[in-house]
């Protein structure tokens, strides 16, 4: 059966959407999810009855339904779709608009009969047209008023990692961008095209700020120390600040005279090259500026509490000693700064969570109309948008978006690797791990914590654990028949335990269902044992043991270690055992045929152990002097080899990293932002089936 809305089409019979005439790329799941909800449009449907009419007995999580609920609505269109929040969705045919019934005749006045209004007195007339006239400029002025997104143009495509703020002159758009592991400044025009790499002679961090009346461009270095670029040039020079850095922001007033700058619990204001500052207070947390106001009177900025992870708003007029706080724009616990539009009037910036599950959007905040202004929400959809600005002389935003998930993805190894290659597109998978043929893959899905198989390709994808586990770190028999991992009920009280499932599906095999919470498990050549360390010591962790566990018998012993080790993995040709210290401050590998141990590497903390699929070498992430590294170091422990810094990447969850087909590390990474331009316009708020409205 065919469903028509307006310029929506749902093909029931070859299983096609189209919007305008054009077919949209939705997948079978994410069809079947739109089928069942455009059979009965404006009822709602509850989230249990509609995965289970998608995915039948399938163990399948709301957040998988509330992510295919998100994809097919940025495929065919947001305001098609609607929550019916803790309950489930409906379908809205926003395209079909109520019929009209016209007005009744008035039928009892005789035709050609005088209208007795004429007979008024002509003041009496004047004075209801003047009253009438009055109420509808004041009905005018107070009408409710909204935003309207009337575009969304992509400005980059280059599939980079982008971090942090964004700025225009008006012309170009400067961020900062990760190539070949480390942060760079780019730029691309205002109307799109490809990324230029600003060519600089120093170590930079990020674009702060554009002064007009200065011509220059602003930055922050690894160094902490700031400096300005003349715009069309490459050409730096060492700006005096009145306090020390590193600032998390800074901002020239309009004039180009005053610089405020920000940091982890203080703002200051102070004219460069003078002595003092004209304004400098100490502020309850991590500080943030949104700018100065086009007139330069006032300083808008953030405090983040970072114990509770909410943000509150602050604001700084000149001439006065102190800053006060101000009430949030939005009912949502975090708001990050933005920028100001239209001379002052109005106010962009960014609400909602920035955590893995959130997806924060644009909003704009009026001030014409009072402070605190009134604030409209401009964007809805399932990207995570940020660092919203305006551009000079028109009603265009330009800011960052992308996915709210993340992607396993390879990392770079050398520059000329590229910067994000998927391995699953589209699943947010970690912790992963290939059978022994290399045919298939066992992994986590996040957040749920749930434990899947497929193909390497991610096809024939089977969930292993149900609902009410939450289970990490699968690992592979050496038959390929059985998957081990580490999974804890959400029953309270309950301890993390070693299972076993069949790698077909099956019921789950609590091993050991006794003793301290038990670590990830990794497999003995043989398939007869598991080898496992502590998660959890009673009598203090440096007594951490990693025991074997023989599977037939369910016996137990200890492994011996100068110390107390956890976190072991043995390589596939069982001739090496890799631990860490219980300290997390040294990498060890054990030579198990002569059962000595050889200390290969320490660091302020180490994680993430892992094997070539050829046992040449072994894997882990370091974390010293606050860098964040990943080395590699042969069994023997002589060739000890830094491979990558990560510090500039974004990433998704918990921290991990595997090793790919190509020998690549890999991870959950977040998925590359991208610049967009939003343009849009204040309006009256009228019915959608008012003339001119759409």
């Amino acid at each position: 059966m065919v469903y028509r809305f307006g310029s929506l089409l749902v093909d029931g019979d070859t299983r096609a959407v189209y919007r305008d005439g054009e077919r949209l790329p939705l997948t079978d799941k994410e069809f079947e999810v739109l089928h069942v909800l455009v059979k009965s449009p404006g009822v709602l449907v509850e989230s249990d009855p509609l995965v289970a009419a998608v995915w039948g007995d399938s163990h399948i999580s709301k957040d998988n339904l509330r992510r295919h609920i998100h994809a097919v609505r940025r495929k065919i269109g947001e305001g098609w779709i609607v929550n019916v929040h803790n309950r489930g969705y409906y379908f809205a045919p926003l395209e079909q608009a109520p019929a009209q019934s016209p007005e009744p005749a008035d039928s009892s006045k005789p035709p050609g009969a005088p209208d007795p209004g004429r007979r008024r007195p002509i003041r009496l007339m004047f004075g209801a047209t003047t009253a009438a006239l009055v109420a509808t400029l004041l009905g005018w002025y107070f009408w409710p008023k909204e935003v309207q997104l009337v575009a969304v143009r992509q400005l980059t495509r280059d599939g980079r990692q982008k971090d942090r703020k964004l700025v225009s002159d008006g012309r170009n758009i400067y961020f900062d961008e990760i190539v070949g592991g480390k942060r760079v400044i780019a730029s691309v025009p205002v109307g799109g095209g490809t990324a230029s790499l600003l060519d600089l002679p120093a170590p930079l961090l990020e674009p702060l700020a554009v002064s007009l009346p200065r011509h220059t461009l602003l930055i922050q270095a690894e160094d902490g120390g700031v400096y300005e670029m003349p715009l069309g040039t490459t050409t730096l020079r060492a700006l005096p600040t009145a306090v020390p850095g590193p600032f998390l922001a800074a901002d020239w007033d309009p004039a180009g005279r005053t610089l405020a700058v920000s940091g982890q619990g203080y703002l200051a204001a102070f004219e460069p090259g003078k002595p003092g500052t004209l304004f400098q207070m100490t502020l309850p947390g991590m500080t943030r500026l949104a700018g100065w106001d086009p007139q330069g009177d006032r300083l808008l900025f953030e405090v983040l509490d970072v114990a509770s992870g909410t943000t509150r708003w602050w604001e700084w007029k000149r001439g006065k000693r102190n800053a006060h706080p101000l009430p949030n724009l939005t009912a949502e616990e975090v708001e990050h700064p933005g920028g100001w539009l239209s001379g002052g009037r109005f106010f962009a910036f960014q609400a909602g969570r920035t955590d893995p599950l959130g997806e924060p959007q644009i909003w704009i905040a009026d001030y014409s109309r009072g402070d605190p202004p009134h604030s409209y929400r401009l964007t809805l959809d399932s990207l995570t948008w940020r660092s919203p600005i305006g551009l000079p002389g028109s009603n265009t935003i330009v800011a960052a978006a992308g996915q709210s998930q993340g992607e396993l993805a390879s990392i770079p190894t050398s520059p000329d690797q590229p910067e994000f290659r998927p391995l699953l597109p589209g699943v947010p998978a970690y912790e992963l791990d290939y059978s022994r043929d290399r045919r298939w893959i066992a992994y986590t899905l996040f957040p749920e914590h749930t434990i899947w198989r497929s193909r390497v390709d991610g096809s024939e994808a089977l969930q292993l654990t149900p609902p009410g586990i939450e289970a990490h770190e699968p690992h592979w028999s050496p038959d390929g028949t059985r998957i081990a991992f580490m999974g804890k009920s959400s029953e309270a009280g309950s301890h993390s335990r070693i299972y076993l499932v069949p790698s077909a599906g099956g019921p789950l095999d609590e091993v050991l269902p006794q003793g301290d919470d038990q670590g990830v498990p990794t497999w003995s050549p043989d398939g007869r044992s598991i080898l496992f360390g502590d998660l959890r010591v009673l009598k203090g962790f440096e007594r951490a043991a990693i025991h074997q566990l023989f599977l037939p018998t369910r016996r137990v012993t200890n492994i011996p270690a100068p110390m107390g080790m956890w976190s072991p993995r043995m390589s596939p040709d069982g001739k090496h055992l890799a631990a860490i210290s219980y300290d997390n401050a040294a990498f060890y590998i054990r030579d198990n045929a002569r059962t000595t141990w050889r200390r290969c590497a320490t660091a302020g903390m180490i994680e993430a152990p892992m094997w070539a699929a050829d046992s040449a070498w072994a894997q882990f992430l370091a974390h010293d002097q606050g860098h964040h590294l990943i080395y590699r170091v042969s069994p023997d422990c002589g060739d000890l080899k830094r491979i990558a810094l990560i510090d500039a990447y974004s990433f998704v969850g918990a921290t991990w990293f595997g090793i790919a087909p190509d020998k690549s590390p890999i991870g959950l990474l977040r998925v590359p932002e991208e610049v967009y331009a939003i343009d849009w316009r204040m309006r009256r708020k009228f019915p959608e089936w008012w003339p001119g409205t759409n």
